[in-house]
């Protein structure tokens, strides 16, 4: 804001506003005068330096206060910013119209007594005036920032000297998660290079999470758009990144992973999803700190299978390591805690026991394309880790369930067992659900008396089976269940609890039973208090 003078008197105008005939001289000092009208309760001898910067710096940084000489009730107050003096200025009108006791007059200092700062004229039709919301102080104008997204906040930053302070100083600090999510459609990207360009100057430093989709066309395949995209992030985003989910086709190609070495080297978490890759990619170098490092790129991974400073949770969801690196790398890291592999490992995943026995946790999912399937015998290996408290097994075939739940019933310490049938499992009729295998489900609940959690997609269930498992199921405080063929109703609800109301003794071991939102809405039993005290049912 500027004061400028004209035939009329002092106006307020908006900065590089000014008449043609006139350059404008910004104000901060300004002439502070004690009233001494006769409702003045203040005596002459109360005004002071202290006095006047009480009153005033709650408007902003103060340069200096000099009382005039010879002048018992009159001084000049300068102010850091030209803002200040307009702000104290404005409460001063604001209050004389309001017809408020006063205990100074304050009005702009004249002109030759102003620091010098001259501007070039501007046309008069340019002339505009101060907008109101600049009255409002910094809290109310942070409040109106939470309700902006990154990138309108990013262009509030360009409007004003004041609106950037306060979002380099408050707001953009605060935003620890970054999001860009490119697919396919040239020119419609969600984010462009130039808007994220602009974004990450403002909250890069700041990020902690960083979430990258750009699988693009051929069209930016040929102008390399990705070299240029993966380019501003490693330029933008600063050292307080710890965690990178990424998903680019074309990432691996032409060495463009390299791009973002100085991301890679801050990050405690990595999952990266990429086409197929011929040559062999060192995450061990680029990833030093890696905690937790989840691989979906096919690549032989022979220069990570070296000991990890931090690592405690391996997925390798897509890659062509061979079962003999796998197995020396597990050795390598005694601190792993939690693998995930598939089964395509040479064909089997027959891994020595001595090189498992540190997990706590292990999960395993199964290809049913060239290297046959999971069963009991390919997880043979794992029963003598009686230590292991969780087990989750992917895309199973019906045929293997029976072997695999015997298998498991082997464990004595599980905690969680998730169970996943292939796509070609769901479409099995509750009829043709094998018998054999619901015996073993059943016999997983005796065998298994720590047993708190049970997930099962698509592994078809008959009644009884779910009663009796649950039945044995002691200490059981979850039960999920996806396409599992059983029509839910109200009677099946009680049923459960009629159960339940027999080995269920404390007030608070209740079962949490989780299923789809669509099978909860014709249940009117569950929210009844008979119902609740030993059965919750949640969506999924």
């Amino acid at each position: 804001m500027r004061f400028i003078w004209d035939d009329i008197g002092w106006k307020l105008v908006s900065h590089k506003r000014a008449y043609d005939e006139n350059q404008f001289v910004v104000v901060r000092k300004l002439h502070v005068k004690l009233n001494t009208d006769s409702d003045s309760t203040l005596p002459i001898q109360g005004f002071s330096v202290d006095l006047i910067r009480q009153h005033s710096e709650r408007f902003g940084n103060i340069e200096s206060i000099e009382m005039l000489p010879n002048k018992e009730t009159e001084a000049h107050v300068t102010f850091v910013s030209d803002r200040s003096a307009y702000s104290m200025q404005s409460q001063h009108e604001f209050d004389k119209e309001a017809r408020r006791k006063q205990q100074f007059q304050i009005q702009p200092a004249d002109t030759w007594e102003q620091p010098r700062e001259n501007t070039n004229p501007l046309p008069k039709e340019d002339l505009e005036q101060t907008s109101e919301i600049f009255m409002l102080n910094e809290d109310c104008l942070l409040h109106l920032f939470m309700f902006l997204d990154v990138g309108s906040l990013v262009d509030m930053a360009d409007v004003c000297k004041l609106f950037n302070r306060l979002l380099h100083r408050y707001c953009f600090p605060r935003i620890r998660k970054f999001e860009v999510i490119n697919s396919y459609i040239p020119y419609t990207f969600f984010m462009p290079l130039a808007k994220m360009h602009r974004v990450l100057r403002c909250v890069g430093p700041y990020i902690t999470d960083l979430i990258f989709e750009c699988n693009v066309d051929e069209w930016e395949i040929k102008h390399d758009v990705v070299t240029r995209f993966l380019e501003v992030l490693a330029e933008n985003v600063g050292t307080n990144i710890r965690r990178a989910w990424i998903s680019c086709r074309t990432i691996c190609k032409n060495d463009r992973i390299s791009k973002l070495a100085p991301i890679f080297r801050h990050l405690e978490l990595l999952q990266l999803k990429a086409n197929n890759y011929t040559f062999d990619i060192d995450f061990h170098t680029m990833c030093p700190n890696l905690v937790d490092i989840q691989v979906d790129v096919n690549v032989p991974m022979r220069g990570c299978v070296k000991p990890w400073k931090s690592l405690r949770r391996l997925a390798i969801i897509n890659s062509s390591i061979n079962t003999a690196d796998l197995i020396k790398l597990i050795a390598l890291n005694p601190q792993l805690t939690h693998i995930e592999f598939k089964d395509d490992l040479n064909g089997n995943i027959s891994l020595p026991i001595s090189n498992l026995r540190m997990l706590e946790n292990v999960q395993i999912a199964s290809t049913h394309y060239n290297h046959g399937h999971l069963n009991g015998f390919k997880i043979a290996c794992l029963s003598r880790l009686q230590h292991l408290t969780e087990i989750s097994l992917f895309r199973l075939r019906r045929d293997s369930m029976e072997g695999i739940l015997d298998c498991l019933a082997t464990f004595v310490g599980l905690r969680k067992i998730c169970l996943h049938q292939e796509e070609e499992a769901e479409r099995v009729a509750v009829s043709a659900v094998d018998p054999r295998s619901l015996r073993s489900l059943v016999k997983l609940a005796t065998k298994q008396p720590k047993l708190e959690e049970l997930k099962l997609d698509s592994v078809k269930l008959t009644r009884t089976a779910l009663m009796e498992f649950v039945r044995y199921a002691i200490q059981l405080k979850k039960l999920q269940l996806k396409w599992s063929g059983l029509m839910i109703s109200d009677q099946l609800i009680l049923n459960l609890v009629d159960v339940l109301k027999f080995n269920r003794s404390e007030p608070n071991d209740v079962l949490v039973l989780e299923l789809y939102s669509y099978q909860l809405e014709n249940l009117n039993v569950i929210k009844t208090q008979s119902v609740s005290r030993y059965l919750q049912v949640k969506p999924i």
